[in-house]
């Protein structure tokens, strides 16, 4: 972590134990999440977004290869410019 921009942040285990207020608030949201269903709604569209995400992948393939087609294309042309 000391390479990366968040060099400051530790480990969860080497931070300081929480106060009540934190422990009360962390309970107060998990009892909520449970309540509300939140955790099988969010289920719900991962499972909906990553079907979608496979039934794009040809078309998303496609424009890889344009890209990559492209950035090929762009360096030849600078490269002949530049004789």
């Amino acid at each position: 972590m000391n390479e990366t921009p968040y060099s400051s942040y530790r480990p969860p285990m080497q931070e300081k134990p929480r106060g009540q207020e934190e422990f009360r608030i962390a309970v107060t949201d998990a009892v909520c999440r449970d309540r509300t269903g939140f955790h099988p709604a969010l289920d719900k569209i991962l499972e909906r977004y990553l079907t979608r995400m496979q039934q794009l992948a040809p078309e998303i393939e496609k424009v890889q290869e344009i890209r990559r087609n492209a950035a090929a294309n762009a360096s030849a042309l600078g490269a002949a410019a530049s004789k």
